[in-house]
Formats: C-alpha cells, sequence, structure tokens
C-alpha cells in the first residue's frame, strides 16, 4: 500500500497538476517544473507502476514536488466495463478526497494522455497540457497507438476516438515535445519547445545532484573509452518479438555496425535479457535511470549511441557525435540487414558512388549501412523521381515495403547504364507484372547464403535480383563474391559467382515464384474490388 496525502489545497492560487506513469514523463515533468514553474504549489499524480519501480518515490516530496498522489493501478483497471462512466468516478473521488478542485488548477501537464486521466479530462471537457509519452512521438502516434493495441484494445479505440494519440482533442491547449526529435516538418501552434538536456544543463547544481541521487546514480558510472553504447528495448515483454529473435537482433546489431571498440549495454528497466552471457567482452550499466540522463553520468562518454527504435535516443541528438537508430519497421523485419548490406556490398565493388536512389525500402537500415561505404543515398520514395531522372540514375534500390505498380514503367524508362537491384524482402515480386517476363531476360540472382559456423550448413538462403539491359553490367554484378563474418551470429554470410547454368535454373524458379505471387495479387485485388462494388450496391 503507497502513502497519498491528505492536501488542503482548494483556493491555492497557481497551483500545477503533473501526470505522470512512466520514468520518461516523470523526469520530463520534475525538470519541467524547475525550469518554469520552481515558485509554485506543484502536484503530481503517479502510477502505482512507477512506485514500484522507485521505492524512493516519497523523496519526490522532499526534493521537488510539494504532494505526491498514487494512483491505484488495479482500481483503475478493474474499470474495463462502461469504462468512462467508471474513471470519471475514480478521479472525482481521488481528487475530491486529496482537495483538489481542477477549476482552480493553473495547469494541468498530462504524461500519457492516453491513460485513464486523460479520458476523465476529456470526456469532462477541462483543459490540459500534453506532455508527450516519449522523446519525438507526438509526431509519429502510430507507435503508441500500435503497443496500446496490443496491451488493451478496448482502451485504445477509447483513447484514439478521443484523439489522445495525437493530440487532436480540442480540450488540449498546448503540447510540450523536443522539437528537435520529430519526423521532419511535424509542426503545430500548440507546441512548447523543450530540451530536457539542454534544460538539465543549466538547472542548478544542487538539483541536479538530487536529481541523480533519486534516479539512483550516486556516482559517476566507468566505462572504457571511445564506446558503442547500445539501449536496449524490451520487445519480447511488449509481444513484439520472441526473446529469441530478441537475442538475435541485438547480435546482428553488434555484428553489423560495432567493428572496434567496447560494448556498452544499457539495458531498458523492463528486459531481462542477460547481455553479458550473449556478449561476455561486453559491459552492461546495471543501473536504471532515464536515458536522457546519459551525457550526466558517464566518467568516459560513449563514442556511439545506438538503439534499434527507442525514442530516448532522440533527446541524445546534437549531444553526441554519432547516433545510430533504425525503423519501427526494422523491429520486425530485422532480417533485412542481410540483403541490404549485400546491396551495398555489391554497389561499393562495382565503384558507383553518385546517383543512388532508393524507392520503397527500410530507408533508415540502408542510410545507417550505407555510411559504411561513404554511399550517399537518394530517397525517391518521399520524393518520386521523374522520368527525366531515371536516365541519370546510376542504380536504383527497390524493395517492396511498399506496394509499387508502377516499376514496369520504370524498367522502361530507365537508361541501358543503369543497374535496378530488387530486394524483394517480402518475395511479392511486384517487378514482374504478369505475363511479361521480358523482365527476366536481363535479371541475375544474387543468391546470400547464411552459414552456421560450426557446422558449416547453409541455415539460411535469401535471394535478390540484379536487373541492366546491359550484359556485361550483369556479368560484373554475377562476378562479385562477397564474405561477412558475423561473429556473435556466429554465421558467415557468403555470395559466390554462378555459372551460366546456375543463372538459368534460378530465372526459371523466379519466374515459376513470381507467377504464383503476382497471381495471388492480382486475386486479392479482384476480391478487393468485387467487396467494393458489391458495397455500392453494383452488381458485379
Amino acid at each position: 500500500m503507497f502513502n497519498t496525502f491528505s492536501l488542503n489545497l482548494i483556493g491555492v492560487d497557481g497551483l500545477i497538476l503533473y501526470h505522470v506513469v512512466s520514468t520518461y514523463q516523470l523526469l520530463h515533468s520534475i525538470v519541467h517544473k524547475e525550469k518554469y514553474y520552481s515558485n509554485k504549489k506543484t502536484v503530481v499524480l503517479i502510477s502505482e507502476f512507477l512506485c514500484d519501480k522507485f521505492q524512493n518515490y516519497l523523496d519526490l516530496k522532499k526534493s521537488f514536488f510539494d504532494e505526491v498522489i498514487v494512483m491505484d493501478n488495479k482500481a483503475l483497471s478493474d474499470r474495463k466495463q462502461d469504462m468512462i462512466s467508471n474513471t470519471t468516478k475514480y478521479f472525482d473521488s481521488l481528487l475530491h478526497g486529496n482537495r483538489i478542485g481542477l477549476s482552480e488548477v493553473e495547469e494541468i501537464i498530462v504524461g500519457c494522455a492516453h491513460y485513464y486521466f486523460g479520458i476523465y479530462l476529456t470526456t469532462k471537457g477541462i483543459n490540459f497540457t500534453f506532455l508527450e509519452d516519449g522523446s519525438g512521438l507526438i509526431s509519429r502516434p502510430e507507435i503508441v497507438y500500435d503497443i496500446e493495441m496490443n496491451l488493451d484494445p478496448n482502451k485504445n479505440e477509447i483513447c484514439n476516438n478521443l484523439g489522445l494519440y495525437n493530440a487532436s482533442n480540442k480540450y488540449i491547449k498546448k503540447i510540450i515535445c523536443n522539437t528537435k526529435a520529430q519526423k521532419s516538418g511535424f509542426n503545430d501552434e500548440r507546441i512548447e519547445h523543450m530540451d530536457l538536456i539542454d534544460c538539465i544543463k543549466i538547472m542548478d547544481m544542487n538539483k541536479v545532484e538530487d536529481l541523480l541521487v533519486f534516479f539512483d546514480v550516486n556516482k559517476k558510472i566507468s566505462i572504457p573509452e571511445n564506446s558503442t553504447l547500445i539501449m536496449t528495448q524490451h520487445f519480447s515483454n511488449l509481444k513484439i518479438l520472441s526473446h529469441g529473435d530478441q537475442i538475435e537482433i541485438y547480435k546482428l546489431l553488434v555484428d553489423y555496425f560495432v567493428d572496434s571498440g567496447s560494448i556498452v549495454f544499457k539495458p531498458h528497466p523492463d528486459d531481462l535479457t542477460y547481455y553479458d552471457s550473449i556478449f561476455p567482452t561486453s559491459v552492461v550499466v546495471q543501473d536504471v535511470f532515464p536515458s536522457e540522463l546519459i551525457p550526466f553520468v558517464f566518467e568516459n562518454e560513449p563514442k556511439t549511441v545506438m538503439t534499434i527504435s527507442s525514442t530516448a535516443i532522440n533527446n541524445l541528438k546534437g549531444h553526441y557525435e554519432k547516433l545510430i537508430m533504425f525503423s519501427a519497421y526494422f523491429e520486425k523485419h530485422f532480417k533485412i540487414i542481410h540483403k541490404y548490406y549485400t546491396a551495398l556490398r555489391v554497389i561499393n565493388n562495382a565503384n558507383f558512388k553518385e546517383n543512388i536512389f532508393e524507392i520503397n525500402s527500410d530507408n533508415q537500415t540502408l542510410v545507417n549501412l550505407a555510411e559504411m561505404f561513404d554511399i550517399t543515398i537518394q530517397n525517391a520514395s518521399n520524393n518520386p523521381l521523374e522520368k527525366s531522372d531515371y536516365k541519370f540514375a546510376k542504380v536504383i534500390l527497390m524493395d517492396d515495403t511498399q506496394v509499387n505498380e508502377k516499376v514496369n514503367e520504370l524498367l522502361d524508362e530507365v537508361s541501358d547504364d543503369t543497374l535496378l537491384i530488387f530486394i524483394n524482402t517480402n518475395n511479392s515480386y511486384f517487378f514482374y507484372q504478369y505475363p511479361n517476363k521480358y523482365v527476366f531476360d536481363n535479371i541475375v540472382p544474387i543468391i546470400i547464403n547464411l552459414i552456421d559456423k560450426d557446422s558449416n550448413i547453409i541455415e539460411e538462403t535469401q535471394i535478390m535480383w540484379a536487373y541492366s539491359k546491359r550484359k556485361e553490367v550483369r556479368d560484373m554484378v554475377n562476378s562479385i563474391e562477397i564474405q561477412k563474418e558475423l561473429t556473435n551470429s556466429n554465421m558467415l554470410l557468403q555470395v559466390n559467382e554462378l555459372s551460366e547454368e546456375e543463372i538459368k535454373i534460378k530465372v526459371l524458379e523466379g519466374i515459376l515464384s513470381a507467377t504464383e505471387k503476382r497471381l495471388d495479387h492480382y486475386i486479392k485485388l479482384e476480391s478487393e474490388l468485387r467487396e467494393k462494388l458489391k458495397k455500392a450496391g453494383i452488381k458485379s
């Protein structure tokens, strides 16, 4: 049972009320309070989850806030039936019992607006300030939506309809976020920019010390010089990946992106993976603290900070020499890394350095790998190529993360010197328009074998396709042989030159697979069209 303070705050002029559910929101609220409301009366509504995590939560009253009120997780989660009505009753009772009248509160600042308090405020018609869930998430609401959909579909639907993910609700009058961490082009006139790290740097040193002590950083943490710091996530807990895939994704991350220096893991607080046993030479930071405190806790600053898709890294932009992060797409499709790496090795070995475009790829993964080879990738997905541009493209990398039915148009327009690499991650064979098999007349397969280093057995084979109107270009691609040691994954990536006979066989197999896939695609399109006609009352 957690302590909740009985207050006598009705009529207090200028009361500021914070609501926090996550560690990030708690840190943000503390720093925001110190920056803007250090002389105001402040109260924080805190989830029981955080009290479990921070047994010293009562120190919040001693060091930062005037009062702390703990929300009962069980009482809230039991309100599945008639959620809005029961949530209203719960918070009416909680606020009345602590003598808080919201009409007299100067500002209500809500972290995790899609939690029950956000539902309460919007259905009661009470204005509040939206504190984004995590760094950069206000411009990426689909990330939070997808997570919440897995955890509680009923609440997720209510919150989505109320506009509590993208802050579109009319009662949200201000949005606190770090504008530098948002998607390019994102803007909202309600935004109040706040860079957490910049704000901490100008805080009173005694308050910074209190902050570090609260988050259990009592002394500087020693890590090796020039290290790569990997901030992990708890994918298996969130049911995004299996535990085995969670281990595999980090092995591949190290194999491809850490070629020198020490590895330091900073596990997510809810990530229970034993990284020190998987990576015996690594350092694992056992201290649990928000990632935004990274610039303040280490004796030696890491050279590189890397994560898969943790939004916490967004707040580190501008504070570190090198940051590496990936997309949410990469989380579930991380094995694309083998194809992307191989495609870039082909480009590099062929000495193509300019006029390289990508279409429908996982752009972030491609760009991260391209930096190894000093190759600049131009994103043609967001800035579509004009027909005139095709003639100047040296290489076009195309994947099928999105449907693209205009590939044949592109094949007709590219110059004879252009190399197209069809990565074909989802094996949709979008470059083949049935029954026009002519595309396979100008194509060679690139066979990637992933070989177990202990047994020397091929564990997995992946295939890409290289297209060029010039045979000498196709022959050049086929002649490129690649080997890469994937030490932590205990695998060898290998691409070998194919004989003419092997090419013919693989092309015939490709035609067969492509025909099957495309026919399935056309059947699906026809079914969807019939359904639309049926809904419109038109007989097909």
